[in-house]
């Protein structure tokens, strides 16, 4: 709702040409072109002091935590890698796997039992 199109844009253009006048209205432009070139110049300064500061403080918190992280990682990895190991030689057996084999086969042996009487 707020974008001029092509048609409004131009019927605005005659409106201020006729209550301007043709003399008047290249200096209206260019004090409204110098107008909006302070405004960004102004919002990119207002911007760009508070955004650099909280920037560098960022920055300032970030190195500690970067450094723990490392130091971490220098104790962590050894562990890791002697945990790698284990990985392969230990196995976790799902005891309910053992069970529900057991009763499939004993299901199936039954199942067995009735289609060779014929019944």
């Amino acid at each position: 709702m707020g974008i001029i199109s092509g048609p409004q844009l131009i019927i605005i253009l005659i409106i201020a040409l006729v209550v301007f006048g043709p003399k008047k209205l290249p200096e209206l432009g260019a004090s409204l072109g110098k107008t909006i070139k302070e405004f960004r110049q102004s919002s990119k300064e207002i911007t760009d002091s508070v955004v650099k500061p909280i920037k560098e403080i960022t920055d300032e918190l970030a190195k500690p935590i970067k450094e723990v992280n490392k130091e971490l990682k220098g104790v962590l990895d050894p562990i890791k890698e002697s945990f790698a190991g284990l990985e392969d030689e230990l196995t976790i057996e799902n005891p309910m796997k053992e069970t529900m084999e057991s009763l499939s086969g004993i299901g199936k042996e039954i199942g067995s039992s009735f289609t060779s009487d014929g019944r």
